[in-house]
């Protein structure tokens, strides 16, 4: 039994187009996050922080039996660079822990 599938993206088109795909079929998501920084590297042993920039956005739809997890990540080097994962997860407990555990605690609440 699959409990669990991810969707690889790498492109700007193809990221819009899939936030607009599960917009259009579950509404406005019921969870949204966005953040920016530097990209860290580890260098003998310890996290230093380069001049690269990124965002990420994260957005989660639910419906009664699915979570639709899709995280985002833009990279500002000499190019810009998605990646996108789109991770579809029966709703159940452990997957819910899980989502928690990336930061997300009381995700448990919206997802009921």
């Amino acid at each position: 039994i699959i409990k669990m599938y991810q969707v690889n993206i790498f492109t700007k088109l193809e990221t819009e187009s899939l936030t607009e795909k599960l917009s259009s079929k579950f509404g406005k998501a019921i969870f949204q996050n966005q953040k920016s920084g530097n990209v860290s590297d580890i260098v003998d042993g310890e996290m230093k922080q380069t001049n690269i920039k990124f965002d990420e956005k994260v957005a989660i739809w639910s419906n009664e039996n699915l979570i639709y997890y899709f995280f985002t990540q833009i990279t500002y080097n000499n190019n810009v660079e998605y990646k996108s994962n789109l991770f579809v997860l029966k709703k159940q407990k452990e997957w819910v822990d899980f989502i928690g555990g990336l930061g997300y605690q009381d995700i448990n609440h919206s997802l009921k």
